[in-house]
């Protein structure tokens, strides 16, 4: 389980609190690696089955529970239409396109959508 997988997991099965000792230091002194510039589709892939696994967990039992559940779904479908653009930046125009599709089946957002379709006509 990734890191940020297992915060945010703790975080709605529990209470949690919050510590401000420095005790995890990845990040520091360049030990980090997952932060260059060539993983950007790891990351953006990463951060879509983290929101598709979390919005799968939450039963919809009430309200609340919903309104997460939709906020994971919606937070998901801009991470395709990132993965989208990225692949359209490295000229993948038809993944790209794919993706994008994918994105406007899960959650439409048609601000984005005229958008990423004029990105697409510029390039």
């Amino acid at each position: 389980m990734w890191d940020c997988d297992w915060a945010l997991q703790a975080a709605l099965d529990g209470n949690v609190a919050l510590n401000e000792t420095p005790l995890y230091s990845q990040r520091m002194n360049t030990e980090g690696y997952s932060s260059g510039a060539t993983r950007k589709m790891e990351q953006i892939l990463s951060s879509i089955e983290i929101r598709e696994r979390l919005a799968a967990m939450l039963a919809a039992k009430d309200a609340a529970t919903q309104a997460l559940r939709h906020d994971f779904k919606r937070s998901a479908g801009q991470h395709w239409l990132n993965l989208a653009y990225q692949l359209r930046l490295q000229g993948g125009a038809c993944a790209a396109f794919k993706v994008w599709m994918a994105s406007q089946q899960l959650t439409p957002q048609p601000a984005a959508s005229n958008s990423f379709c004029a990105f697409c006509s510029l390039i």
